[in-house]
C-alpha cells in the first residue's frame, strides 16, 4: 500500500514536470518555449518575457493576451486567406498538369517515343 501511495506521489510530482514557461517579445508574440525558467536578465536585454503554464501549447497555435497564454482561434481573416491558399495551389496543379499533358502530347507529336511516361 505504501509503495502505491509512493508511486501516486511521485506520479503526481512528475506531471509538472511536463509545465512550460513560454517567451513573450516586446510585440506580445510568443515566440518560444522551454522546460525551465528563463534568466529574466537575459529576457531584459531583449525586452521580453517568461510566462508560465501548466497547460501545454504547440509554439504556432499560442496566443499573449491580457497577461494570459490561450489556444490560438484563428479569426476570419486568417481562414480566408488559409482558403485562398488552398484554391490556388488546386489551380497552379491544373496548370502544372495541363503543361505535362501538352508536352507530353507535343513530344509524341515529333515522333519521339517516351518509354517511361504514362500518358
Amino acid at each position: 500500500m505504501k509503495r502505491i501511495i509512493f508511486l501516486l506521489f511521485f506520479c503526481f510530482i512528475a506531471s509538472t514536470c511536463y509545465a512550460d514557461w513560454y517567451i513573450v517579445n516586446q510585440d506580445g508574440q510568443v515566440i518560444a518555449k522551454c522546460q525551465y525558467e528563463p534568466d529574466a536578465e537575459d529576457l531584459e536585454t531583449r525586452k521580453e518575457k517568461a510566462v508560465f503554464s501548466k497547460e501545454d501549447f504547440n509554439l504556432g497555435e499560442v496566443d499573449y493576451r491580457n497577461n494570459k497564454l490561450s489556444k490560438h482561434v484563428k479569426t476570419a481573416k486568417e481562414l480566408a486567406s488559409e482558403q485562398a491558399q488552398v484554391e490556388k495551389n488546386a489551380e497552379e496543379k491544373l496548370i502544372q498538369d495541363e503543361i505535362r499533358t501538352q508536352a507530353i502530347k507535343a513530344l509524341k507529336d515529333k515522333g519521339v517515343e517516351l518509354k517511361h511516361i504514362d500518358k
